[in-house]
């Protein structure tokens, strides 16, 4: 019998000189300088770990070349919000902060981050997101085939609006047959 392997949710620092990553439940860390010339180190890292979610936070754009190497190599990774973090922080009771703990924080936040329009729960949307939504079109509260999932904006039914919030959250240039 296989068993299944756990989710694994990476939070990772974005700082000027240094990348800190940390893995949610795991004693997992690593380390690298935030540089064009370190992140094939971080890729291969992260790749092997096949990681569920990565998560980062915005950083005035010193986050941006490594997120576009890392959403480059097909790894999940989002940016947030920092005020969404340090609320999440806060309300873990973490206060103390360091590079090492703000990256432990961020992997416990992509742990417990729900992605828009993800009706499938694989932590990203596509068009099998998509397609679950079509599948229970017109469908409301109480029917047969209602999908609670694929009702995104929680009104009730599964309508236009749904399919306009799933299809919104693609990536540029994702078309569905």
């Amino acid at each position: 019998m296989t068993r299944k392997r756990a989710k694994l949710f990476i939070g990772i620092d974005v700082s000027k000189q240094l990348l800190e990553v940390a893995a949610h439940q795991h004693d997992y860390q690593f380390r690298c300088a935030n540089k064009a010339s370190a992140f094939a180190e971080l890729l291969a890292e992260l790749i092997a770990l096949r990681p569920a979610l990565i998560v980062l936070e915005a950083t005035g754009g010193l986050e941006r070349a490594v997120v576009a190497a890392l959403q480059g190599a097909g790894l999940p990774a989002v940016v947030v919000n920092p005020r969404q973090v340090r609320d999440f922080a806060r309300a873990l009771g973490q206060l103390a902060k360091t590079d090492r703990l703000d990256a432990r924080v961020l992997a416990a936040f992509a742990a417990n981050m729900h992605v828009l329009g993800d009706v499938n729960g694989d932590q990203k949307v596509d068009c099998t997101d998509l397609a679950l939504v079509k599948a229970s079109f017109g469908k409301k509260t109480g029917d047969s085939g209602f999908n609670s999932n694929a009702d995104v904006n929680n009104d009730g039914v599964i309508n236009i609006l749904d399919l306009a919030i799933v299809s919104r959250q693609f990536p540029l240039g994702i078309q569905c047959q």
